[in-house]
């Protein structure tokens, strides 16, 4: 059994102290190594040390102890970059999707504002084009004195 599999094991949390070396709280300890990510580094240490078995395992520990926390560290370091960079990279498109979103509206709200400008020339051209639809008819038809044009035209000619 590694020692991350007795911090899984109830019947180990159950006895307590006695089986985790004298810890008062091995749910606590349990939650400090998950938050540490040290459960994770003890069990590779137990990994390496099992698939290397050296004659002298505290050496091997001793020695491969600090090249595992260098490792661990500069992993540790890169994703903590990557978790920026995809932290920035999200509020970037957030805040492009909130000025798209904001030019929509102004977009909408100048068609909204053009279409009502454009209505009103419109009805004022319409009631300009039915003014001069007027005047051509007043101006077509005869005054009431005058004979129609047609009529004059038709009247037979005397010879």
């Amino acid at each position: 059994n590694s020692f991350c599999t007795l911090l899984n094991d109830p019947a180990c949390i159950e006895r307590g102290a006695t089986t985790m070396g004298g810890i008062k709280n091995p749910e606590g300890a349990k939650a400090y190594l998950l938050k540490h990510g040290m459960h994770q580094f003890f069990e590779e240490l137990a990994n390496r040390l099992l698939t290397e078995q050296p004659e002298d395992p505290l050496a091997f520990v001793e020695a491969e102890v600090p090249k595992m926390a260098t490792e661990w560290r500069e992993k540790k370091a890169k994703a903590d970059a990557d978790a920026a960079e995809r932290e920035k990279q999200r509020k970037a498109d957030e805040d492009a999707a909130a000025a798209e979103k904001e030019k929509e509206k102004e977009t909408a709200a100048t068609t909204s504002s053009n279409a009502d400008a454009s209505e009103k020339p419109a009805e004022e051209t319409t009631t300009t084009n039915d003014d001069d639809a007027d005047k051509k008819k007043d101006a077509d038809a005869p005054a009431a004195d005058e004979k129609p044009a047609e009529k004059k035209e038709e009247a037979p000619k005397e010879v």
